[in-house]
């Protein structure tokens, strides 16, 4: 599988600040608008790192996830744990690591995730015994 190029760390986090701004731009004319809370919000505070696709694929997560912190952002990791030689070798923790999981057996699994990574059952199961070692907030999802 190749993957395509992509940003560096301090391009991420300077994009997500100006978005930021850009998302509000609109409410700062809206009638009853609580001034302090737009100006609360136009400063982010916390990063969700998921949305789409799975967030360990990116090289520089350990960087990204320092420079957040150094600019005093905490941070949310949530992956789908089929790749726990990445997780446990972050140079930064996440403030919070959620790891998702859709599946209680091996064979849902299959079937609802239809993973692209061979042995995706054992590398989740390896990555949720991997847990303890981490110092961060840990959380688990299950749909």
């Amino acid at each position: 599988m190749k993957l395509p190029l992509r940003d560096e760390p301090e391009e991420i986090v300077e994009g997500i600040i100006k978005e930021q701004h850009r998302i509000l731009t609109g409410y700062k004319a809206t009638l009853g608008i609580d001034k302090q809370k737009l100006k609360e919000a136009q400063t982010p505070k916390h990063v969700a790192i998921s949305l789409t696709g799975e967030p360990t694929l990116y090289e520089n997560l350990g960087e990204l996830i320092r420079i957040l912190h150094k600019k005093e952002f905490t941070t949310f990791l949530v992956s789908n744990g089929t790749l726990p030689f990445t997780l446990s070798k972050l140079s930064e923790e996440p403030s919070q690591l959620c790891i998702s999981a859709c599946a209680s057996d091996e064979k849902t699994f299959k079937q609802v995730c239809r993973p692209q990574f061979p042995k995706a059952w054992k590398k989740l199961n390896e990555t949720l015994q991997n847990l303890p070692s981490f110092k961060c907030q840990l959380c688990f999802e299950s749909r």
